[in-house]
């Protein structure tokens, strides 16, 4: 029989961990039980392989366009003078391939140095960007998935942003060791006293900057969505030390893999240039998703944790948020955006952006173009009937549900609808704000 004692600590526990509010806790607490629901909600993400699938899609996608992708890199660099860096570049991330990463590095080098854009023609320039914009959209789609985002860019922007991206990204790297190597080696370094153990310090902390400054650059710049830069750097530093970690054991894998050699003969070189691919796109998406559940913290909870809103849930957070954007229209404030609802709501960003997507649908609110982006009433309150706001709702695939209604019940809930709408048939939102502007007075002539 089970002690009831441990049962009760058992469920103590399980309820700090997963159900009791973060801004309750003391901080240290919180940040203690922040980072195990997040790592928590990794492992549960890859055990149903949420982040697994995508990482091998995209390692399909990087064999098509990495020649295209590089060979535009390769051009850009070699007007610098700067081309052999690529190779040098290369041969770092297969570094935990040992030898088979330098054959590999010379095979696609050998390709690379073949492309020459400017004698492809009109057809083969095409593909070369298109090989470039399909795998950086690809990665782009894969974050946002991530991050719960539905609306992208629009298809002109995407490519102005892709193509700045591959060609001016190797160049400001270029610039910033440039200036760093001018200052150690320029007349800066003659006034400075010990210069010369603190460039022997720089030395063995730039890759690591660089990586982290890489990964900062994807999680703040991809996702359509207005990303915190604290979270941003956190998901950045933790796939940087993901990175190291992984390839230290993918190279003791490598070293110790006679066997394999054997078993797939020729093969083993591009096997285990898939496999190490596979790592580091694994790696890459984790670290989008560390910064997306610090960013959110009730999404680490919420798929594996958290019941699923009812109907009646559904309609008074739509009624929620109908009176959160009338009141700052009439109050003349900033336009609420679907992370401020979250949070002013305490609910997760993927049911708010749920919600919004359905009330936009029915008309009754907007967009504004801006990033992020802003919702407003589509018509004056005093024309927005309640019953209206409670039926945009109703809509399929609301996140957290999926449970059938029992039999009889689609009957019952149709006959309560059609008794609700009876009765909010003339209640309109501005009466709604007209109470809680006078709510709002009433409390102001008490506390005077």
């Amino acid at each position: 029989m089970e002690n009831p004692d441990i049962a009760k600590r058992e469920g103590g526990l399980k309820k700090a961990l997963f159900y009791d509010d973060l801004r309750t806790m003391p901080w240290w607490k919180g940040a203690f039980v922040h980072t195990f629901r997040i790592v928590y909600a990794i492992f549960w993400d890859i055990y149903e392989d949420r982040i697994t699938l995508r990482a091998t899609s995209l390692v399909y996608t990087t064999l098509l366009s990495i020649v295209p992708t590089l060979a535009i890199v390769f051009s850009v660099l070699k007007s610098f003078e700067y081309h052999n860096k690529l190779k040098e570049s290369l041969i770092s991330f297969t570094s935990p391939m040992g030898e088979r990463g330098v054959e590999i590095t010379d095979y696609i080098m050998s390709l690379v140095e073949r492309v020459d854009p400017g004698v492809l023609g009109s057809v083969g320039l095409v593909f070369l960007i298109y090989a470039i914009i399909s795998m950086v959209s690809k990665v782009e789609a894969s974050i946002n998935e991530i991050w719960g985002v539905e609306v992208h860019r629009p298809l002109v922007r995407r490519f102005s942003d892709y193509l700045s991206a591959v060609i001016l990204g190797p160049v400001l790297i270029l610039i910033i060791l440039g200036i760093m190597a001018n200052f150690f080696t320029g007349a800066a370094a003659e006034l400075i006293p010990g210069i010369a153990g603190i460039k022997d310090l720089v030395d063995k902390a730039l890759p690591n900057a660089l990586i982290i400054m890489i990964f900062l650059f994807l999680y703040k710049a991809l996702p359509n969505d207005r990303v915190s830069l604290i979270s941003a750097l956190i998901g950045a530093v933790c796939a940087s030390l993901l990175w190291q970690i992984s390839g230290t054991v993918f190279a003791h894998f490598v070293a110790s893999s006679s066997r394999l050699a054997e078993l797939y003969s020729v093969f083993v070189t591009m096997i285990i240039f898939f496999i190490w691919l596979n790592f580091a796109w694994l790696i890459i998406l984790i670290g989008a998703s560390i910064a997306f559940y610090h960013q959110y913290p009730l999404e680490a909870v919420t798929r594996k944790f958290m019941r699923s809103p009812s109907s009646v849930d559904l309609r008074r957070l739509s009624v929620e948020i109908a009176l959160l954007l009338g009141y700052a229209h009439r109050k003349g404030y900033t336009p609420w955006t679907s992370e401020g609802l979250a949070r002013r709501l305490h609910v997760p960003k993927r049911l708010i952006d749920h919600l919004l997507s359905a009330m936009e649908g029915a008309k009754l609110i907007y967009a504004i173009d801006s990033r992020p982006a802003g919702f407003v009433l589509s018509r004056p309150a005093e024309h927005l009937s309640v019953s209206d706001i409670m039926d945009s709702s109703r809509v399929k695939d609301a996140p957290f549900l999926g449970r059938e209604n029992a039999p009889g019940l689609d009957v019952l809930m149709t006959k309560l609808d059609g008794a609700k709408a009876r009765i909010l048939q003339d209640v309109h939102l501005s009466a709604l704000l007209d109470e809680r502007e006078m709510l709002e007075n009433g409390e102001k002539d008490s506390v005077a």
